[in-house]
């Protein structure tokens, strides 16, 4: 945990998603604490890993915020769209009917950054 994510709530944000995790009864949920992911200006931040879903950073993490994701992004499978920093998924980019955009590239990750286009990263293959 950062000095910047401590200084704007990140232990009380922990807190709250141990204490829901704990209270939920989830024991197949990991928590990690780490350092300074250099979100300062939108810490707490947290990022969230659930099979069959992009991972997730969310940002602006208050204790509340904290709970509601444990119900709706771990529990329910839903992203909380008003606190996304980044969603990274990787994806088949099909335009056209289903066709490849160009089979000399392949589209391996799609980010969205909230308010902002999605920006799309391809290798190319041959």
């Amino acid at each position: 945990m950062g000095t910047c994510g401590i200084a704007a709530g990140a232990k009380e944000s922990l807190d709250a998603f141990i204490d829901e995790i704990e209270k939920k009864n989830l024991g197949h949920v990991t928590v990690k604490q780490t350092g300074c992911m250099g979100l300062c200006y939108v810490e707490p931040t947290i990022e969230v890993k659930v099979p069959g879903m992009p991972d997730t950073i969310y940002g602006k993490v208050d204790a509340d915020t904290a709970r509601i994701i444990v119900d709706e992004h771990i529990i329910n499978k839903k992203l909380v769209n008003n606190h996304i920093l980044i969603s990274r998924q990787l994806i088949l980019l099909k335009v056209n009917g289903g066709k490849d955009v160009n089979k000399n590239y392949i589209l391996v990750a799609a980010v969205q950054l909230v308010n902002h286009p999605r920006q799309m990263i391809f290798i190319k293959t041959s």
